[in-house]
């Protein structure tokens, strides 16, 4: 269940929804959840609300970017 949605609900989303779920998940692996969620709305504005089109334009100079974003958990291995 991803924010509250099934996973037939989260096939029905666009790939940005998913992405975003994925992503979501990786970061609240060995974190408290409620750390990771408040944080989200900053993750979905960071990065482009996780629009695939998008996320592959990611390099490592966005990456570095991020690590200086304290709106965002700072994890180089997790980003």
């Amino acid at each position: 269940m991803a924010n509250g949605i099934t996973s037939g609900e989260l096939k029905q989303k666009g790939d940005d929804r998913y992405l975003s779920a994925m992503s979501q998940r990786v970061f609240q692996a060995g974190m408290q959840h409620s750390v990771v969620d408040a944080r989200w709305p900053a993750f979905e504005e960071a990065f482009w609300g996780f629009a695939p089109g998008k996320m592959v334009l990611l390099g490592p100079e966005q990456i570095e970017g991020y690590m200086k974003n304290s709106n965002i958990i700072r994890h180089y291995t997790k980003l």
